[in-house]
């Protein structure tokens, strides 16, 4: 199945959640992967919408046993993966080694578990953060994402959201949005 990474600030506003597990049901039900990190807010609402249409999330932690998760692809990050954050966040020596690994985490959530020796890259990133700013913890998967030319849709973005809504098959026709496939298409990634 191809992956997605579905990731965003703890502090995503409800609605936004609601979103994010409505579109995390429906690209399963359409053959996509989510791949989060289990942590409280974004992360869970893409990992419940996913799990709502009987997939398996691909989940990565930073450690064994963060926020009570057992079921998982990752228990924590590979060496290589420290590398990659360190040269992507911009802060990293003054970062204490539980945020390391929480960045090392997200760098497997958007290039996979072996991230230097067999990359294995998402298609696309669906995220929220304040304002639409590359910011806290989920910085860094965005930065990464943006430096393998992913596409990034940040839920902050109304285009994005109204994107989403269409492809949810949401009312969007007061925005001049007719059919989904006018703005956002996911079924062409899995095709490429």
């Amino acid at each position: 199945m191809p992956c997605y990474a579905g990731i965003g600030s703890r502090e995503t506003p409800p609605r936004i959640l609601e979103l994010m597990h409505q579109l995390a049901h429906q690209l399963a039900l359409r053959g996509w992967t989510v791949r989060s990190g289990a942590a409280p807010g974004a992360d869970t609402a893409f990992e419940e919408g996913s799990l709502a249409a009987g997939v398996r999330p691909s989940l990565f932690l930073p450690w064994r046993g963060f926020e009570s998760r057992v079921d998982v692809n990752l228990h924590e990050p590979p060496e290589e993966a420290y590398g990659i954050a360190a040269d992507v966040h911009e802060a990293w020596a003054e970062l204490s080694q539980g945020a390391r690994r929480l960045h090392a985490r997200n760098v497997c959530q958007i290039l996979g578990p072996r991230p230097a020796s067999a990359p294995d890259p998402v298609r696309f990133v669906i995220a929220w953060t304040p304002s639409g700013r590359f910011t806290g913890g989920t910085a860094t998967a965005l930065r990464l994402a943006d430096r393998h030319r992913i596409e990034i849709r940040n839920l902050a973005d109304m285009r994005a959201r109204l994107a989403a809504r269409a492809f949810l098959g949401l009312d969007a026709r007061p925005f001049g949005i007719d059919h989904p496939d006018q703005l956002w298409r996911p079924e062409d990634e899995h095709a490429a």
